[in-house]
């Protein structure tokens, strides 16, 4: 293949993705859609307010956590929709109508059959807040993950589409909860013992390696093309998107590409599947694998940042009282507990911390994108 092609292909693929996936939402995103979703989320609140005794403290609080919690699901059932009936419609197996029947019963048969028990094991002390972290801090807290959740590359999608809302004008940092560290893997059966050998490979070899990540300028995609950029291999890789992380693997395991990205709770589930070939973080997460710093790359790239938004604007007090909330908690056991066990990073940062890296960060992107198209 010519160079030419192999330098167009790249940002050709995402043109033709990124059309793809408007012109989806477009056909199926009409005004009928739109009325259904809205009627059964009044139909929640409504619901909720018969349902709930008029002498509860906070009952509009309690209705307005019920019809946010619609919209998640609504929009949580679309993605499982779509990530288990799609290779079926696209290869022709089911029609889109016939998917959406089997996935409607499927879903609703879930929720009937099993939602009681889900809550019965939710309502059991899983989440537990002791002395350390008044209830009010807590239930502050919760609602600002309702909010808006977000890691850092809220600042690079901006230069990649146009979006309907602005990130800078419209969002302030509640503060930086922790990291979660990406490692390049392959399967356990691949040649490549070392990233070094992989590198060298894609050098000699453009447009015979693959890799597998969760969407463009997604979480994986990012630091992937941080990487191959800095490794100058960036236009040797072929980049194969999927629709999500659990996709992404999928394909990988299914020798769809040759590596991808992946955090470490979900290769440690794999098993002896995989192999980690190089680790971001300041430490390895991996036994015998180096970081990316190790080998002279930006040691914090493949970092993902968990960050807690909130819309600018928000009174003072309220903000105040958010930010107060993700402190205390970073002193609670069991939330320690929980970062150890999914093996990532506490590093958190408050937001007055992380909301002056914003720009830095934005720039830093911009820089990236405008180079990887020049070239």
């Amino acid at each position: 293949m010519k160079k030419s092609n192999l330098e167009n292909r790249y940002v050709n693929d995402l043109k033709r993705l990124d059309y793809s996936s408007d012109q989806s939402l477009f056909r199926i995103a009409n005004w009928g859609t739109v009325l259904i979703a809205i009627f059964f989320l009044i139909l929640t609140g409504i619901c909720v307010d018969y349902f709930i005794s008029d002498s509860i403290d906070n009952k509009i609080i309690l209705v307005l956590a019920a019809v946010i919690g619609g919209y998640m699901a609504l929009n949580i059932g679309a993605n499982d929709v779509a990530n288990n009936m799609g290779p079926a419609v696209g290869g022709k197996v089911l029609t889109i109508i016939t998917a959406v029947i089997i996935a409607a019963i499927c879903e609703a048969a879930g929720a009937l059959l099993a939602g009681g028990d889900v809550v019965k094991t939710v309502s059991k002390g899983i989440i537990m807040v002791d002395s350390s972290v008044s209830l009010d801090s807590f239930r502050y807290l919760m609602l600002s993950a309702l909010l808006f959740t977000h890691n850092y590359y809220d600042q690079l999608q901006k230069h990649v589409k146009k979006l309907p809302y602005n990130t800078d004008k419209d969002f302030i940092t509640v503060g930086k909860l922790n990291s979660g560290s990406f490692s390049v893997i392959v399967r356990s059966d691949s040649p490549f013992k070392s990233w070094k050998q992989l590198v060298a490979f894609a050098k000699q070899n453009p447009g015979k390696l693959k890799f597998a990540h969760s969407g463009n300028w997604g979480a994986t995609h990012a630091p992937a093309v941080q990487l191959f950029t800095e490794a100058g291999i960036v236009k040797n890789v072929v980049m194969v998107p999927y629709k999500g992380g659990g996709p992404s693997l999928r394909g990988f395991l299914a020798k769809e590409a040759d590596f991808t990205f992946q955090f470490k709770s979900t290769i440690l589930a794999q098993g002896k599947k995989v192999r980690v070939l190089i680790s971001a973080g300041k430490k390895t997460a991996f036994k015998g694998a180096p970081t990316f710093g190790d080998l002279g790359y930006t040691s914090d790239i493949g970092l993902m940042h968990r960050v807690l938004m909130a819309q600018r604007g928000i009174p003072s007090d309220r903000l105040t009282k958010l930010r107060s909330a993700m402190t205390k908690l970073q002193g609670h056991k069991t939330y320690k507990k929980l970062i150890k066990a999914i093996g990532e990073v506490t590093d958190y940062e408050t937001g007055q911390v992380y909301e002056a890296q914003r720009p830095a960060q934005s720039k830093a992107y911009k820089a990236m994108i405008q180079g990887l198209m020049k070239k």
